[in-house]
């Protein structure tokens, strides 16, 4: 449409083209807001902007996670769909090895940066937020105000990239789902991927974040080495680890599926596959790393060793 009013025709006049344009787009954008003032759509929104005065700084936290999940659906999902692949935007430039690495992975690799730098670094995942929370970096108010601004850019960004893609005459995105009848081997091996996928994300977290020196951290590349390697690690997670998608995050599953269908999932397995696989992982990488660091971390208010003593707690 936007290039049909650049188009020379001499036959054919400006202004009917503009209001074909204008008419197409207000059609479109009702649509939009037919589909935003939809009960489960707009009560998830007012719900998750509720929580922002439990903190100070709430509107800020939730901002940035918001804004954070938009720019990461839109930077690691158009890979393979909208850029990367050939008949694409941009197709792999000729002579590319595409056998050794395919040019998508490399744009999902600057996807998975530039959404982080962009945005100063959110968490823009539920199961990295409850590690946290559990190696009380996150207090329970912050907890539920980025899980919160997480849904949010999930429901808004779904269907705007979506809806972007109708309108250009892109190729659809696609999501993390498993079906209704998934039961049995099938419910119990795509709930491990998920399991094992988070487990490993938040090794990973731990490991490129935590545990370099000083002096490794103040170099001036520091950045790009972590966040390549993290970009290395979620692409392995994603080839090896793929029986549910793979998600390797909850708002990810759960906001397709709105984006979708209009409706929160309505099937427990959705939530057994999403949502307590990887909070447990997310939970037990924790619990793992609070053993390994012993004393100075604590784990749920107390170190590890501390639990077993019984100690109180050391935070209210």
């Amino acid at each position: 449409l936007i290039g049909s009013l650049y188009y020379r025709d001499p036959t054919v006049r400006l202004e009917p083209r503009l209001k074909l344009f204008k008419a197409t787009m207000a059609g479109s954008l009702e649509g939009v807001l037919d589909w935003a003032l939809q009960l489960p759509i707009l009560a998830s929104l007012v719900l998750c902007a509720a929580l922002i005065p439990l903190e100070k700084n709430g509107g800020r936290l939730w901002m940035t996670e918001c804004l954070g999940t938009i720019a990461m659906i839109a930077l690691t999902f158009s890979p393979g769909k909208w850029f990367g692949v050939a008949g694409s935007i941009l197709p792999p430039p000729p002579g590319w090895p595409s056998s050794l690495v395919p040019f998508d992975w490399v744009l999902h690799w600057f996807g998975v940066v530039i959404a982080d730098y962009s945005f100063g670094g959110p968490m823009v995942n539920p199961g990295v937020a409850m590690t946290m929370y559990s190696l009380d970096k996150i207090d329970y108010a912050t907890f539920l105000i980025v899980i919160a601004g997480q849904l949010a850019g999930g429901v808004i960004g779904f269907p705007l990239l979506q809806w972007l893609a109708r309108q250009l005459g892109w190729t659809p995105l696609g999501g993390p789902q498993i079906p209704p009848s998934y039961a049995g081997p099938q419910l119990w091996k795509a709930a491990e991927h998920e399991f094992m996928a988070m487990l490993f994300l938040c090794f990973l977290v731990f490991a490129v974040n935590w545990e370099p020196s000083y002096t490794q951290k103040a170099h001036r590349h520091f950045y790009w080495v972590k966040q390549s390697l993290t970009a290395f690690g979620i692409r392995l997670l994603i080839i090896y680890l793929g029986a549910a998608g793979p998600a390797i995050n909850p708002m990810l599953a759960s906001c397709w599926v709105v984006s979708e269908t209009g409706a929160w999932p309505d099937f427990a397995n959705h939530y057994v596959v999403y949502w307590a696989a990887p909070w447990a992982a997310a939970i037990a990488a924790g619990l793992m790393y609070a053993m390994y660091k012993g004393e100075s971390q604590t784990f749920f208010g107390k170190s590890v060793q501390g639990w077993l003593r019984g100690d109180k707690l050391k935070i209210q």
